[in-house]
């Protein structure tokens, strides 16, 4: 399941990172976003990349996103409150992605993703790329990968990707038991019909043979046994 520790655990590797230091032109993720879309022009060097960063976390993680891949925020912003994936301030969470407008103007200038929150504050915990290390340098152009602390007011919008929850994961997890659970009862009984024309599996000659061959098998037998038990119980529940 993809989770948001899995999202952040690949920003937090990034922490550090400068497109300044980068022996190549552009930036790791200017290039990797480039040859997703199968466009040079984000492999060059001078390109803001904090939507880069984040689409490249998201897709390492194997998370979709409203708006992701992508490269320009305010459109990023945009596929969210379409999509009605947007949150309030209060409500971000860790793997969440955020967005701000540093003029005010209500246009998206950057994007980062929520690593805390802290709304009895009023403010969160981020990691950003192409940003600078404090409030000295460009907020949007600083060209590093950094930690940062941000005021709810330079905070334009909230948006959570399509994480699993985990109750969805036990809910699969169970469907796919059962199944499980229904298809050994079935074999056992001798009642399965893979096939769906109504023939039964102890009928067919592979299944002779493998049942010769778990009958040569007292430990088989004994796992077979064991399966059964469990199917009955969970049936008896």
């Amino acid at each position: 399941m993809a989770t948001a520790n899995d999202v952040l655990y690949c920003a937090q590797q990034w922490i550090g990172y400068s497109r300044w230091d980068d022996p190549e032109p552009g930036t790791v993720f200017g290039r990797w976003y480039a040859k997703l879309v199968d466009d040079s022009y984000f492999g060059e060097s001078g390109i803001p990349y904090c939507a880069m960063l984040t689409s490249y976390c998201l897709d390492w993680a194997g998370v979709t996103a409203a708006g992701i891949p992508g490269a320009y925020v305010p459109w990023i912003l945009s596929a969210n409150s379409d999509a009605e994936r947007l949150v309030a301030n209060e409500d971000a969470q860790p793997g969440d992605l955020v967005m701000f407008d540093w003029q005010g103007d209500g246009i998206a200038d950057h994007i980062g993703i929520v690593e805390e929150n802290h709304p009895d504050e009023g403010w969160m915990q981020t990691i950003e790329g192409n940003t600078s290390s404090g409030s000295g340098g460009s907020q949007s152009n600083g060209g590093g990968v950094y930690r940062r602390a941000r005021n709810y007011n330079s905070i334009i919008g909230v948006a959570r990707p399509y994480y699993e929850t985990q109750e969805e994961e036990d809910d699969m997890l169970t469907d796919h038991q059962d199944m499980l659970l229904a298809t050994i009862y079935e074999q056992v009984t001798g009642t399965y019909d893979p096939t769906g024309r109504g023939i039964s599996l102890c009928d067919h000659d592979h299944i002779k043979w493998i049942g010769k061959q778990c009958a040569d098998n007292a430990d088989y037998i004994k796992a077979v046994d064991a399966k059964l038990d469990k199917v009955l119980e969970k049936l008896g529940n």
